[in-house]
């Protein structure tokens, strides 16, 4: 999908009351949670990513992140490295599966063929 068929993300902060999860703020606010231009994560007011499920302490106004942006791409990436790593670790118990950034370096009895 090419940038130019994203919508657009919502340029104003969507509000997440104290005690509700973002997921729920961004819904009820009509934001696409789904596909490209869907939000992934949200930058919270000290500009740190926060997972759909977060639910702050007290009000905060949160800036929606997509798939489809730099942000929620190398989200989406990192969470596939994580998933990829438990695959493998299912597959051969006992293969050492290191964590550095999304590099996962395999290293053990692999079949390879």
């Amino acid at each position: 999908m090419s940038a130019s068929t994203v919508p657009p993300v919502p340029a104003l902060p969507v509000r997440v009351a104290a005690g509700t999860t973002t997921l729920d703020a961004l819904r009820e606010a009509g934001v696409d949670t789904n596909g490209p231009a869907g939000a992934i994560v949200v930058r919270d007011p000290d500009g740190a990513l926060r997972d759909l499920s977060w639910v702050p302490d007290a009000d905060a106004d949160v800036q929606v992140v997509t798939a489809a942006s730099p942000d929620g791409l190398a989200v989406l990436r990192h969470s596939a490295a994580h998933v990829l790593a438990k695959a493998v670790q299912q597959l051969y118990p006992g293969s050492p599966v290191y964590h550095l950034s999304t590099v996962l370096p395999f290293d053990g009895p692999l079949d390879r063929t």
